[in-house]
């Protein structure tokens, strides 16, 4: 009897020591996950900052990015391409404002700084489904995020509109569609 008692001591021993390293364990799982996410929390707000961008905004976006398999980095140059390009056309860059002008903004729109950059983006995902080839899909993609993202942001701009509703929000989208609307 002393011996069974003794084994079932040495079981509930270790059954706890078991337990308490299972316990252990996933409390260091989920201190390393609230880790990522703050660091997640840091990137956005540090490139949204970067991008003269509201964090909320390019949180919807990283969010998007994040559904599709883009990067924030990939999102983040992709979007510093778009700042770029509107601040150009602000200045009265040509190429700048033709680029935008295909997207459906008048010239007027184009120098006055009227394309905000998450609008751009939507406009040009919508161009960049309506191409019918890849070739075509890159070089709308090439024309707006240069060479360097051009090539990992496709997943994203390819997401459907009703992804895209999901990951921004309907009212970004929705109010995306209707300035299109206005426009024609």
């Amino acid at each position: 009897k002393l011996r069974a008692q003794a084994a079932q001591f040495g079981a509930d021993i270790v059954g706890r020591f078991v337990s308490a390293f299972g316990a252990l364990a996933l409390f260091d799982k989920g201190l390393q996950k609230s880790a990522e996410y703050m660091e997640r929390l840091a990137n956005i707000s540090t490139e949204s900052k970067r991008l003269g961008m509201g964090a909320e905004d390019f949180q919807r976006l990283s969010r998007a990015a994040e559904l599709s398999g883009v990067g924030i980095d990939t999102l983040a140059q992709g979007m510093d391409k778009i700042r770029e390009l509107t601040a150009q056309a602000v200045d009265g860059n040509e190429k700048a404002i033709e680029s935008l002008v295909r997207l459906g903004y008048t010239e007027e729109q184009a120098r006055t700084g009227k394309a905000k950059m998450e609008e751009v983006l939507l406009r040009v995902s919508s161009r960049y489904r309506q191409a019918t080839t890849e070739a075509e899909r890159f070089r709308v993609a090439q024309e707006y995020f240069g060479n360097k993202a051009a090539g990992n942001i496709g997943p994203m701009l390819g997401m459907s509109p009703a992804m895209m509703v999901t990951a921004m929000g309907s009212q970004v989208v929705s109010q995306a569609a209707a300035d299109r609307e206005a426009q024609l």
